[in-house]
């Protein structure tokens, strides 16, 4: 929670001014990011991967298995740390994960960064999704970059990788910025987000490309799949 306040607050300095930042139907108007962060729900997420046991190929690659393709996520921010490898529930506390967990984010010249291993203990990682653009950037001074990222399982990896992270959604009454749907009033962001989710299906292609590389067991709330 600190370090998410810290990263608002560092946001402020975009907001224009005394204009709203989102709208509702009620003609209620959020009027900063703090309004904004305290009306919107917060997503806790626990994520644990196992690498799935399977006889290796006979030309089987030691290349890392794609568990979550390239990806960007619904909500406006993500903040998130570090995962953790553990053998088993007796290898608690968890140790820090490898400098090679996985764990990239696509830059904006399409190359793929990861986190330095001497700053990975401590970090606190910060990935802005999809609702930032859709919801707030129109209100605000500049613009922040969808960040797509990604999820591979180290080759030969055992036990579980687990994650934590949290989620910041926009408002559920908060209505989208210059936009109509179906030739009508603009959605709220609860209208919008029961219509992203109902596209989504067990079926789609990225469920397909990371059914081979890993099983993921989740806790908490629902929501975009996240690393």
């Amino acid at each position: 929670a600190p370090a998410t306040r810290a990263f608002r607050g560092a946001r402020e300095p975009l907001e224009r001014g005394s204009a709203a930042l989102l709208t509702t139907r009620s003609g209620r108007g959020y009027h900063s990011l703090l309004e904004v962060a305290q009306g919107g729900e917060q997503l806790e997420h626990f994520h644990t991967y196992v690498p799935l046991r399977l006889a290796p190929a006979p030309n089987a690659s030691s290349h890392d298995l794609p568990a979550l393709p390239l990806h960007t996520d619904a909500g406006l921010l993500l903040a998130l740390v570090p995962a953790m490898w553990v053998a088993s529930p007796s290898d608690l506390p968890f140790s820090p994960s490898s400098p090679s967990d996985g764990f990239s984010v696509e830059g904006a010249a399409g190359e793929l960064l990861t986190i330095e291993p001497e700053s990975a203990p401590s970090s606190v990682v910060f990935v802005v999704g999809e609702g930032w653009g859709r919801w707030l950037e129109p209100a605000l001074r500049g613009k922040l970059r969808a960040a797509p990222h990604s999820l591979a399982i180290p080759a030969g990896a055992r036990g579980s990788r687990a994650w934590y992270g949290r989620m910041l959604l926009p408002p559920g009454d908060a209505l989208m910025p210059s936009s109509k749907r179906d030739g009508g009033a603009p959605p709220t962001y609860s209208e919008w987000s029961a219509w992203a989710n109902a596209q989504v299906s067990p079926a789609s292609p990225r469920a397909a490309a990371a059914a081979p590389a890993a099983e993921a067991a989740s806790a908490g709330g629902a929501g975009a799949p996240s690393p």
